[in-house]
């Protein structure tokens, strides 16, 4: 560390312990300084400012909590980001919008520290039934962050029922929405529903597809060897005039391998060099192997000094389909 950076790192600390010193006032200098140390992750010194507030005769509010609730989130430390939450609750204080949907987030974002599946889907309920006890209305991130925490967790059946839910509190859903559901659906195997959420997007929603629509979705489909289905939606998405990534270019090329019809892929990678879209290990290694399997071994070959010259390291897998005992870099 330079002398500069000493100094500086020590006007820094000063300045810290002397606004340290200084007692604050009114609600809103207190809660300007419990973000200050939350936002530095002051964990050990920002909680206490709550007790001063009550002992200086004032009373927290949502903006007093929100900032610890958000910094123990953010540092894995979910169990007291909901303390500080049923503090809030439990001392007649009502969250804003915002303090509700972080509270989520931090659940969603930390749901492997609850103890099993039933802990963590019942403290989203709780959640939301303190929103709806409180009449704060949700909006449509509120209903993302639950919809996705239930997803992530395989309740796709949960997932919908928010989806329903947001419907008759008027929320309007998004793509981000749609696109959770759609993953949800073709995880759990269930294509017809994700095809009827699929085309639910622009036909009753009038709401555009994005790229991550058929990122989650074609692989899937290829995974399960619907084929015909996922060329299908291919051409659905390049005539919305969204381009392939390399996730769908993998998926389809893969698809056509399986096939037999090694002159589609090749025409597909070919197409994914000339647009500039990242070709990886995997890809090569799906095509090397496709071209072994149709006694192509040359143009296999060749392909795998064009990996390597693109600097792409072959691992075993890639050796394997080549059936070249090693390579030394």
């Amino acid at each position: 560390m330079s002398a500069r950076e000493i100094h500086t790192s020590q006007r820094e600390l000063i300045s810290y312990y002397h606004q340290r010193s200084q007692k604050p006032n009114s609600l809103s200098e207190f809660n300007r300084k419990i973000t200050e140390l939350c936002k530095k992750n002051y964990w050990k010194d920002a909680p206490p400012i709550i007790e001063q507030i009550k002992n200086s005769g004032l009373k927290p509010d949502a903006f007093s909590y929100t900032p610890l609730i958000n910094m123990f989130s953010n540092s894995r430390h979910i169990k007291k980001a909901i303390f500080y939450y049923d503090q809030m609750i439990s001392e007649g204080v009502t969250p804003s919008l915002i303090s509700f949907n972080i509270t989520l987030k931090g659940i969603v974002d930390n749901r492997n520290q609850f103890k099993d599946i039933d802990d963590y889907i019942g403290k989203i309920a709780d959640i939301m039934d303190d929103m709806i006890t409180l009449r704060v209305q949700p909006d449509v991130k509120t209903f993302s962050t639950i919809i996705n925490g239930f997803v992530e967790v395989g309740k796709i059946d949960a997932a919908v029922d928010y989806f329903n839910l947001m419907l008759k509190m008027d929320v309007i859903p998004n793509t981000h929405i749609f696109n959770i559901l759609i993953k949800g659906f073709v995880r759990s195997d269930r294509f017809a529903e994700a095809f009827q959420y699929y085309h639910k997007m622009e036909e009753e929603f009038k709401i555009e597809r994005d790229v991550f629509t058929y990122s989650s979705f074609i692989p899937q489909l290829v995974t399960a060897n619907k084929f015909d289905e996922a060329f299908a939606i291919s051409k659905r998405m390049l005539l919305e005039g969204i381009e392939h990534t390399t996730f769908t270019y993998t998926a389809l090329i893969k698809a056509y391998i399986i096939l037999g019809e090694m002159n589609e892929a090749l025409g597909l990678f070919q197409d994914m060099k000339a647009k500039g879209v990242h070709s990886d290990k995997v890809i090569y290694t799906n095509i090397i192997q496709g071209l072994k399997s149709a006694g192509r071994s040359e143009e296999g070959n060749i392909l795998f000094q064009e990996m390597i010259e693109n600097g792409i390291r072959p691992d075993r897998i890639s050796f394997r389909a080549l059936n070249e005992p090693g390579y030394k870099f």
